[in-house]
């Protein structure tokens, strides 16, 4: 039996688990996350990764591409008033045949650990603006630098955990024709 794919309906890009960290000084910190289960904290000072996500053929070519980061709280926020942290992401666009595009920045503000809110809590934060997919056909790549950057609000006690970065976007098709073409 077909599957049936809604046209014009959203779809996740294959997620960036942070499991590529960078070594050495700039390295996020491998923590205890549950049990034996370990992720990535970030501090606001200097960790970050790197990726690429390619714009598969479910891509409605020309369409923007929302970013978005899953994370979690390190420790309850029990001390009676909100604490904040702000993600950043710089990116280029790669279009086959084509100079890569100029490096960009976005990133979500300051996000909101409400008070009272449990250790673990998790969070699906968007950034406050989109990557514009002008001009942006299947196959081109984001290559990315995300990273943990000061909130203007007063910063948890701990780091928080940092799971994916991940990319929506548009889609119009179950695939492509052709295997570069639309």
């Amino acid at each position: 039996m077909a599957q049936f794919r809604a046209m014009n309906s959203w779809d996740d890009l294959p997620p960036t688990p942070i499991a590529g960290a960078r070594l050495g000084s700039t390295a996020p910190t491998l923590a205890t996350f549950i049990t034996d289960i370990e992720q990535f904290t970030f501090d606001a000072a200097n960790d970050y990764i790197i990726g690429a996500t390619e714009l598969t053929h479910t891509y409605q070519e020309g369409t923007d591409v929302e970013a978005h980061v899953h994370w979690c709280q390190n420790g309850a926020n029990a001390t009676g008033a909100s604490r904040y942290v702000q993600f950043q992401l710089k990116y280029s666009i790669l279009i086959p045949g084509a100079a890569a595009g100029a490096q960009q920045t976005i990133n979500t503000g300051d996000l909101d650990i409400p008070n009272g809110s449990a250790d673990r809590t998790y969070y699906v934060s968007q950034f406050t603006a989109a990557i514009s997919g002008a001009g942006v056909p299947i196959g081109a790549y984001i290559t990315w630098r995300f990273e943990r950057i000061a909130a203007v609000g007063t910063a948890p006690a701990n780091d928080p955990f940092v799971i994916a970065v991940g990319f929506h976007v548009r889609q119009d098709s179950t695939g492509s024709i052709q295997e570069y073409v639309k």
